[in-house]
């Protein structure tokens, strides 16, 4: 095969943050099922407060069951642990309990065998015996009409807490579940009456925290959904300007400063330092697309994301590229594989830390050349960078409700590095449709007011978003007749 090529293809957003220079390291080892296809990966999480961690195993979803490894295991010592024959669409791991009575519950959402009359959308299992392959069925409460449950993520519990809940995502709704008989209800989503798509879910922390955020989409606009009561009710941020039929498809957040969340769309990885009330590009690609992001909970100055390069020029085959930041994602180094191997879409990031040796091991799920791991020792009080380097700001229209027309204020902020900022102001509706156009060109600093007229419309929810530079930001109104 070909060697890996350079990439080239990366690139900020030049506006308003630097250019990164992307350097080559080639650390990225494989790790085994190197002829699979990788569907999604999940390891045990380190809490904060302890220095040893209850295991490393590391379990595989594919689309033919579940394989399950160790750390300290050969890289090719992975045993197969059920659901042969199964597509597994997701997986997660549950820490629960303290002292000699801990154990791990292992959850995969699978594609149902409607050919055999299985409708099951997800299984579990307790980790305990590598060869134990006793999975029960336990989606009680998951509506049949779905398609398929794409996420699932939980918290963890132990000692004498209440049990932690389950989420669960797919596609048309989400679902929690408690570790107490595993039944799922359905969340409420606010002020949403479109079934959403969930693609990704992301908690906070994992042990003991309410926080969570999910990514996917409704009607024709990628959106993330956050929750800060362990995914009972969700707020939705519609991503509206970034429109394009496609879905965010990956989330993760920041544990260390937890309004920052970073989420996937197509070829953006977007990050918001405002709880999701403005959200700024920090990473893009030219051709192919980000599909995946996730942090180190331990050390979260560290961003992981997984790209998919496309050569315009035709002489490179197409290939997936992972990348490394160490400070939030101002800067971004390149992680080659250490063989020849071109990786195929890395459909999944999990991070090990192991604090008895102060190594952090990040595994790579790639859609057809199997896991693969990369090795960084820890460093601490390393300062995130939050890429803030300017404020756009976009304020509620006025008034609100309105009847028929609106007025919209946004400011622009003075930029030594920059005269004009290219300014797209657009209302869409709840499906994510465009409406108008408000504002479209270049205009200085300064503070700028629109009117939106809204004779010819229908009472309801509308929103209007503005991109400035790598600013983007979202707001809602309402149209009340």
């Amino acid at each position: 095969m070909k060697k890996i090529f350079m990439l080239t293809c990366i690139f900020f957003y030049s506006n308003c943050l630097p250019q990164s220079v992307i350097s080559e390291n080639q650390e990225l080892q494989p790790v085994g099922l190197q002829n699979k296809a990788i569907t999604s990966l999940t390891v045990e999480q380190t809490d904060f407060d302890k220095t040893t961690q209850l295991s490393d195993n590391i379990f595989a979803g594919t689309e033919n069951g579940v394989f399950g490894t160790s750390l300290i295991a050969d890289s090719s010592n992975w045993i197969s642990i059920g659901l042969e024959n199964r597509s597994v669409t997701a997986l997660n791991i549950q820490h629960w309990g303290v002292g000699p009575v801990d154990g791990l519950t292992l959850f995969a959402a699978v594609i149902p065998d409607y050919e055999q009359g299985d409708s099951t959308f997800i299984f579990r299992r307790e980790v305990y015996l590598a060869a134990d392959t006793n999975w029960i069925a336990s989606d009680s409460g998951i509506s049949k009409s779905i398609n398929g449950i794409y996420a699932l993520n939980s918290y963890y519990f132990s000692g004498h807490e209440p049990p932690q809940p389950i989420l669960a995502g797919g596609y048309n709704d989400l679902y929690q579940a408690n570790w107490s008989g595993y039944f799922w209800t359905q969340s409420e989503i606010e002020d949403v009456d479109l079934q959403p798509v969930i693609k990704a879910i992301d908690v906070n922390v994992h042990w003991g925290g309410n926080l969570t955020w999910a990514a996917g989409y409704i009607g024709l606009s990628p959106a993330a959904f956050r929750s800060t009561d362990q995914g009972e009710t969700w707020k939705v941020f519609p991503l509206i300007a970034f429109q394009d039929y496609a879905p965010a498809s990956s989330i993760a957040i920041n544990t260390r400063n937890p309004d920052s969340v970073y989420i996937c769309w197509l070829n953006s990885l977007l990050l918001t330092p405002d709880n999701g009330e403005s959200w700024e590009g920090v990473l893009s690609t030219r051709a192919g697309g980000i599909g995946r992001v996730a942090v180190d909970p331990l050390h979260p100055e560290n961003v992981f994301a997984g790209t998919w390069f496309v050569d315009d020029s035709h002489q490179s085959p197409d290939h997936a590229e992972f990348l490394h930041s160490k400070n939030g994602g101002k800067d971004w180094e390149h992680i080659n594989p250490v063989t020849n191997v071109l990786l195929e879409y890395i459909t999944s990031i999990a991070v090990l830390n192991r604090l008895e040796e102060k190594n952090t091991y990040v595994f790579v799920g790639t859609a057809g050349t199997g896991v693969w791991y990369y090795k960084y020792p820890i460093v601490t009080d390393v300062a995130i960078n939050k890429n803030i380097p300017e404020k756009f700001i976009l304020y509620q229209n006025f008034p609100n409700p309105f009847n028929p027309s609106t007025k919209i204020k946004f400011e622009i902020p003075p930029a030594p590095s920059r005269k004009l900022s290219f300014v797209c102001l657009k209302v869409y509706d709840v499906l994510g449709r465009e409406i108008a156009t408000l504002v479209d060109e270049e205009k200085p600093e300064g503070e700028y007011e629109v009117e939106f007229d809204a004779n010819n419309l229908t009472s309801g929810i509308y929103f209007y978003a503005i991109k400035a530079g790598n600013f983007y930001q979202v707001k809602k109104m309402i149209l009340l007749r």
